[in-house]
């Protein structure tokens, strides 16, 4: 549960912007769909819990921090990771009945 919270929505990428990679190798990226599915969650919820697309959410993050913040500079290195993970997760989603329920 830890190295899911740890690693989650592409954190190494931030932790790697402030120099924190270190401390983040005291926990295990949990590699796989369950991350997927975290990721996913995070990244098509808005600040407020509002279900949102992936598009939507990363315009909202761009939109909260200025151009040269380590957040922004970390979603830039980190898209292609994000990107993926919640296209894997939707396939897993659909393909288990459950896409539009979650």
């Amino acid at each position: 549960m830890c190295g899911l919270v740890a690693f989650h929505s592409a954190a190494a990428y931030e932790a790697k912007v402030l120099g924190l990679l270190d401390e983040l190798e005291a926990f295990t990226d949990q590699d796989g769909i369950v991350r997927d599915l975290l990721w996913y969650l995070d990244m098509t919820t808005s600040p407020d819990g509002d279900r949102v697309s992936f598009e939507h959410r990363m315009d909202e993050v761009r939109d909260r921090y200025p151009t040269d913040h380590y957040v922004i500079r970390a979603l830039d290195v980190s898209m292609l990771a994000r990107s993926s993970a919640v296209e894997r997760a939707e396939t897993w989603l659909s393909g288990h009945g459950l896409a539009g329920q979650v």
